[in-house]
């Protein structure tokens, strides 16, 4: 896993000439878009959505460089602080309350585990400036991202704890009224039903269920058990989503865009990552063998006996097939900085954990 973690590294901060995603003057690139010709496949850039992917590749590459303690990472750290400049740097110039949960939650993050790594003040900076300018508020799925955020800063930043502990807690069971009998959290956005929306509002509640003592960890529980028998198949390889309405199937299939036979390899990761945090945060180790073979499902581990990494040539995954085998799926050609993040976070935690 070590190797792969690296590989990964190295396409980060690899040239965009040479099928890597930073660029000396621009930085990371939030996506590479690409063509199929005769089987082969060409790579390039794209600016879109930097403010969605960008801070999620960040989280994961701090996340990693936190934990796993290796001179080939380090060796990147010049290219590291550069991005975080960046970030911090665009943030100043930019209305804060005009960005995301997605965007702040996991720039948060970034920033408690870049000033636990490098101790530099302007991280805690960066963080003022986001508690100072943010809505706090639960309302979509995806603000689960300000309470995982929210989480990071009170462990690796002392001088929070008293101002954000009243909001983790509040957050977090304010989220758990949202899980339904069936174990899913539902918000009022639509998609908040789907496998990766799960389980970003399980790595919140993992981290906020920790520092709250909460020892009934049956909501995160009983939600990675319903992935488990409703969403994960037998190779391990996991639905986006499923019982899905009617209508909404006939809407997405005059769109083309039928999502539920889709297979995203970060949400393999996304679930592992689930996993492995709740099994080290809680002692509970009975699901980690599913999140192995979560992981495993991208390496060919799966039906099609497909090898994600070898079909990408970036030494980072393909990030998908549907259920017939196709990779290269209309609307889904390139692979994007986040998918990354999540990946780096999922290895890190099978390094960190004891399968046996």
């Amino acid at each position: 896993m070590e190797d792969l973690i690296l590989r990964a590294f190295e396409t980060i901060f690899s040239s965009t000439n040479n099928n890597g995603f930073y660029d000396e003057s621009f930085g990371i690139y939030p996506m590479l878009e690409y063509t199929v010709k005769d089987n082969s496949i060409t790579y390039l850039t794209s600016k879109r959505k930097y403010w969605r992917y960008n801070p999620f590749l960040m989280m994961g590459i701090m996340y990693t460089r936190l934990h796993i303690q290796n001179d080939e990472i380090k060796s990147h750290d010049g290219k590291i602080k550069k991005q975080l400049n960046i970030l911090i740097e665009k943030l100043t110039n930019r209305d804060i309350k005009s960005l995301s949960s997605y965007t702040v939650g996991p720039l948060m993050v970034s920033f408690a585990l870049a000033h636990e790594i490098y101790g530099d003040k302007k991280y805690i900076d960066a963080i003022d400036l986001i508690l100072n300018n943010t809505c706090f508020k639960i309302k979509i799925d995806e603000d689960a991202f300000l309470l995982l955020g929210l989480s990071y800063v009170y462990e690796h930043i002392s001088k929070y704890r008293e101002d954000t502990i009243e909001k983790i807690k509040v957050f977090t069971y304010e989220i758990l009224k949202h899980q339904k009998d069936n174990a899913l959290f539902v918000f009022r956005n639509i998609t908040s039903k789907r496998h990766q929306s799960q389980m970003y509002t399980l790595w919140a509640l993992n981290r906020a269920f920790k520092i709250l003592n909460i020892e009934n960890t049956e909501p995160i529980r009983k939600n990675i058990e319903y992935t488990i028998v409703k969403r994960m198949e037998e190779y391990g390889g996991i639905i986006w989503e499923d019982n899905v309405r009617f209508c909404s199937k006939i809407y997405h299939i005059l769109k083309n865009t039928r999502y539920w036979t889709y297979y995203f390899e970060c949400h393999q990761c996304f679930f592992a990552h689930t996993v492995f945090e709740y099994s080290r945060l809680f002692s509970d180790k009975r699901y980690n063998d599913r999140a192995k073979k979560a992981l495993e499902w991208i390496f060919g581990n799966n039906r099609f006996n497909l090898d994600l990494l070898k079909l990408s040539g970036l030494n980072v995954p393909h990030r998908i097939v549907d259920v017939n085998g196709n990779a290269h799926v209309k609307g889904q050609k390139f692979k994007g900085a986040y998918e990354i993040g999540g990946y780096l976070m999922a290895l890190t935690d099978y390094m960190l954990i004891d399968f046996f």
